[in-house]
């Protein structure tokens, strides 16, 4: 890749990186335990590992980037009401149908549950 080929100028550093990703990857379990503020720049790191890896060699581990993100505490994410079990809006608040929708439904075939059709 463009990003990527540069690097092929600097043989060290790749053997540096390659001892690096090996290192990075076996440590990758630890992040298992980690805790709190610990947990971010762990999960940053397997982030940007992922990043440089499909820059330069254009491999993608889409998945195993969506799995990473179950570090995260994601359970503090606020969630709007609906989705957090809130009950929806009672049927009293909602508009009442009138005579002409409900002429328009009944042509349809829709017809509410309390309601008998004509």
């Amino acid at each position: 890749t463009a990003f990527g080929r540069p690097l092929l100028h600097h043989p060290l550093l790749l053997v540096v990186l390659q001892w690096a990703t090996l290192v990075a990857e076996l440590l990758s379990p630890v992040a298992l335990f980690l805790r709190d503020r610990w947990v971010y720049p762990a999960v940053g790191a397997m982030l940007t590992f992922h990043l440089f890896s499909e820059a330069t060699i254009t491999i993608s581990f889409l998945p195993h980037v969506l799995c990473i993100l179950a570090f995260l505490p994601l359970e503090r994410i606020a969630l709007p009401a609906r989705l957090r079990g809130g009950r929806p809006t009672p049927v009293s608040v909602m508009a009442q149908p009138t005579a002409e929708t409900r002429a328009y439904g009944g042509a349809l075939g829709l017809v509410a549950v309390d309601e008998q059709p004509p």
